[in-house]
C-alpha cells in the first residue's frame, strides 16, 4: 500500500480491495476521497452568471441600434442629398481644430463608412464574445477572465450610473446647466450620433493613445510585431505610459464635450466614459470602444425612429443604473488591486485536512483503537555524503585497479567490478549503472 522509500500511497490502492488488517487506513483514505469530490458552491460563478444574463439587455440594445442604423439610411440619404446638410470634420487637441466640411456625395460616402465600421465592430464583438459569454452564463468561465461583451456591458452600466449621479449632484447643488445640446432633427441625430461612435474614437483613442504609444515604443525599442495594433488597439499591457495616456485622453475627451455645448457636469461624466473607452481600446481593440460608444448614444434612437414608447427604455435604464452601482464597486476594487499589486477579490485558500484520522475517528474502529504505525515524520534535512567521482574506465588490455579500502568509510557505493559509484535497488540487491553487475 505504501512506498518503502518515501511512504507515499501507491496509486493502485484506489483499485485494490481493502486489506482486512488495514481497515482504519482504508476508511480514512476513502473518507478523504469522498470529501475531495464534494466542491463547495462557487458563489462568484453564480453571481457572474446572473450578471451575464442581465447583460442580454445590452445585446438587445446593440441589435436594436443596428436595425435602427440600417433603417435610418433611407431617412439620412435624402437628408444629405436634397437638403444640403454639411458635416464638420474636426480634431481635438484639446480644443477643436476644424479641418473642413463634407456635403453631398462625399458626406454620403463617409456616412456609409461610418455604418460599415459600426456594423463590423458589433459583429466582431458578438462573434468573439460568444463562446466565453456562454460559459459566463453557465458558470463555466474562468475567474478574472471576461469576454469583450462582459466588460463592455459592465462599463456601460457604470457609465450610466456615474452620469445619473453627477446630474443629480449638479441639480442638487445648482452647479451648471444640465441640459443637453442634442436637439436637431431626427435625420441629423441619426447621422451625428453614429458619427460620434466612430470618429470620436478614432481622433481620441487612436490619435491620443495609439499613436503616442507607437512613438514611446519606438524610443524604447520595444516595437510590437503587430504594428497595426497601435491603430486598431487590443492586447496591450497596462503600464505607466498606458495608464497616463488613458487618463490624459479621457480628460481631453470630457473637456471637448464642454466646448461642444454641454454643461460643466458633462466634463467628469464624459471623462469617466473616456477612461472606459480607453481601457477597451487597449485591452480588446478599437471595435470594443466603438460598440460601447454606439450602444450608449443609440439607446433611445429606436423609440424615436419607430415611434415606440419610452417606457421599456426607461425600465432598462433603471436596471442598468442598479447594476452600475455593483459594477462601480467592482471596478473600484480592481483599480485598488492594480495600484496596490494585491488581489482583494480572490477567495482565501482553505486548509487541507491531513491523511491521518483524528482521535475521535479511531473510536469507531474498536479493533484498532490506536494506529498500528505512527505517522511518517519527515526527518530533518541532511546533506548527502560526499562521493568521489568515478574512476575513468580502463583502457583495452588494462585491468581495473583494486578498490581502495579507504573509500568505504564514508558509506558510498562502489561497484566491485568497475568501481562505479552509482547504482539502483533491484530485488534486494544493488545493480551498477555502468556495468550492470548485481552485488
Amino acid at each position: 500500500m505504501f512506498c518503502e522509500m518515501c511512504g507515499a500511497v501507491r496509486p493502485s490502492i484506489h483499485a485494490s480491495p481493502p486489506a482486512s488488517h488495514m481497515d482504519w487506513r482504508n476508511w480514512a483514505l476513502q473518507a478523504r476521497m469522498r470529501q475531495s469530490t464534494v466542491s463547495p458552491t462557487n458563489w462568484r460563478a453564480v453571481i457572474k452568471a446572473m450578471l451575464s444574463v442581465s447583460m442580454l439587455t445590452v445585446v438587445f440594445t446593440i441589435i436594436a441600434g443596428l436595425i435602427t442604423l440600417i433603417y435610418g439610411v433611407g431617412l439620412v440619404v435624402p437628408f444629405i442629398l436634397n437638403q444640403g446638410y454639411a458635416h464638420t470634420v474636426f480634431f481635438i487637441l484639446p480644443f477643436f481644430v476644424t479641418v473642413g466640411e463634407l456635403t453631398g456625395y462625399p458626406l454620403l460616402v463617409y456616412y456609409f463608412f461610418v455604418i460599415a465600421a459600426i456594423v463590423a465592430s458589433c459583429t466582431w464583438v458578438l462573434l468573439v464574445s460568444y463562446k466565453t459569454f456562454m460559459k459566463e452564463m453557465t458558470m463555466k468561465a474562468t475567474s478574472r477572465e471576461h469576454s469583450p461583451l462582459f466588460d463592455i456591458s459592465g462599463l456601460t452600466f457604470v457609465n450610466v450610473f456615474v452620469s445619473v449621479l453627477i446630474v443629480l449632484i449638479a441639480m442638487l447643488f445648482g452647479v451648471g446647466d444640465t441640459n443637453t445640446p442634442i436637439g436637431g432633427s431626427l435625420q441629423e441625430n441619426l447621422l451625428e450620433l453614429a458619427n460620434a461612435a466612430v470618429w470620436e474614437e478614432i481622433i481620441v483613442r487612436v490619435l491620443l493613445i495609439g499613436v503616442p504609444l507607437l512613438i514611446i515604443d519606438v524610443i524604447r525599442r520595444k516595437m510590437r510585431k503587430d504594428w497595426y495594433a497601435y491603430i486598431l488597439g487590443g492586447k496591450f499591457k497596462f503600464g505607466l505610459p498606458e495608464v497616463a495616456l488613458v487618463l490624459i485622453s479621457a480628460t481631453i475627451f470630457g473637456y471637448a464635450h464642454y466646448l461642444g455645448g454641454w454643461g460643466a457636469w458633462k466634463i467628469p461624466a464624459a471623462a469617466i466614459g473616456g477612461v472606459a473607452f480607453g481601457y477597451l481600446f487597449l485591452k480588446y481593440g478599437l471595435p470594443a470602444a466603438i460598440v460601447m460608444h454606439f450602444a450608449t448614444d443609440y439607446a433611445s434612437m429606436p423609440a424615436d425612429v419607430f415611434g415606440f414608447s419610452q417606457v421599456p427604455i426607461e425600465v432598462v435604464l433603471l436596471l442598468w443604473l442598479g447594476l452600475g452601482i455593483a459594477f462601480f464597486i467592482y471596478y473600484i476594487l480592481r483599480i485598488s488591486e492594480f495600484i496596490s499589486g494585491r488581489r482583494l477579490l480572490d477567495p482565501k485558500p482553505q486548509p487541507v485536512q491531513g491523511f491521518w484520522p483524528q482521535p475521535w475517528q479511531y473510536q469507531q474502529t474498536p479493533m484498532y483503537a490506536q494506529p498500528p504505525y505512527p505517522p511518517v515524520q519527515n526527518p530533518p534535512y541532511q546533506p548527502p555524503p560526499y562521493q568521489y567521482p568515478p574512476p575513468p574506465p580502463p583502457s583495452p588490455g588494462q585491468e581495473m585497479p583494486p578498490v581502495v579500502p579507504q573509500q568505504a568509510h564514508y558509506g558510498g557505493y562502489v561497484c566491485p567490478s568497475c568501481g562505479y559509484m552509482e547504482a539502483r535497488w533491484v530485488n534486494g540487491r544493488f545493480q551498477c549503472l555502468r556495468c550492470g553487475r548485481l552485488s
